[in-house]
Formats: structure tokens, C-alpha cells, sequence
């Protein structure tokens, strides 16, 4: 009779142990699931930043090389603003000189020239 009330009472300690495991497993799986749809979610998170931040970087570059086309072509400009300058200098001298030997000494109010 001993035997029998220790395996009824084992029984009974065993089948709340399992309920109790069978809890604890159920609480487990759905915290495992909500970690998983977060999981999803910063991940899907993290690929639209990534997205965002190659878009954003490619269309940096993509303005760069545009500005650095624009600098080239006003380098050219300016080398050839500088040769015509240097021209229009040289051309200057060369009126001023004509302009020299063209201007005749005016007489004096007097009339004595």
C-alpha cells in the first residue's frame, strides 16, 4: 500500500512537472517568435539605412565628378582668358608706341612753333 501512495503521489508530481514544462516551453516559443519578428525587423531596418546611405553616397559622387568637370572646363576657360590678356597687353603696348610716334608736339599758345 506504501508503494501505491508514493507512485500515486510521483504520478502526480510528474504530470505537474510536465504541465509546468510544457508552460515554460510554450512561454519559450513565443518569446523565441517575438525575438525572431524583431530580428526581421531591425534587419529590414538596417537594409533600408544601408539603401539610403548608397543612394545618398552615389549621388555625392555623382555631384563630384560633375563639380570636377565644372573646375576643368573653367581652368581651360581662364587659361584662355589669360592668353588674351596677355595679347590685349601686348597690343596695347604696341598702340600706345603707335600713339607715340604719331602724336605731334602741340605749338605753344603763343604761336612761336
Amino acid at each position: 500500500a506504501v508503494v501505491s501512495t508514493q507512485s500515486g503521489h510521483y504520478g502526480r508530481g510528474l504530470a505537474r512537472s510536465a504541465q509546468d514544462l510544457h508552460l515554460m516551453l510554450c512561454w519559450l516559443e513565443k518569446e523565441m517568435q517575438g525575438m525572431s519578428a524583431h530580428s526581421l525587423q531591425f534587419v529590414d531596418a538596417h537594409c533600408n539605412a544601408v539603401d539610403e546611405i548608397a543612394g545618398t553616397t552615389d549621388g555625392s559622387v555623382k555631384a563630384m565628378y560633375s563639380l570636377l568637370s565644372k573646375a576643368g572646363q573653367i581652368q581651360k576657360d581662364l587659361t584662355k582668358v589669360e592668353m588674351m590678356s596677355s595679347h590685349l597687353k601686348s597690343i596695347n603696348k604696341y598702340l600706345e608706341r603707335l600713339d607715340n610716334t604719331l602724336i605731334v608736339p602741340k605749338s605753344s599758345p603763343g604761336g612761336n612753333n
